[in-house]
């Protein structure tokens, strides 16, 4: 091999080195926001595990009585229609 041809070669070898060196640090960035989002993603779930409990403790009868009786109490006709 030539000097040039040594040289180009070295060249190379430096740049790939390089573009290894970018991907790394990329990939190391990437492992880090991915930890981040699984943190997050367990988060999320346990808040929504909690809100459905809360839904799922929601007695319907109850809440329909609540709604019933702030309606009479809102629109007193409505009492009087359903005597009617």
């Amino acid at each position: 091999m030539t000097d040039h041809s040594l040289q180009k070669l070295e060249e190379k070898i430096m740049a790939l080195l390089t573009r290894l060196d970018g991907l790394r640090a990329e990939v190391s960035q990437l492992k880090t926001e991915n930890a981040v989002f699984k943190m997050e993603k367990i988060d999320y779930a346990k808040r929504l595990h909690e809100l459905i409990a809360l839904l799922d403790s929601i007695d319907p009868l109850e809440e329909n009585k609540l709604i019933r009786t702030s309606l009479r109490e809102e629109l007193p006709e409505l009492e009087e229609l359903s005597l009617s």
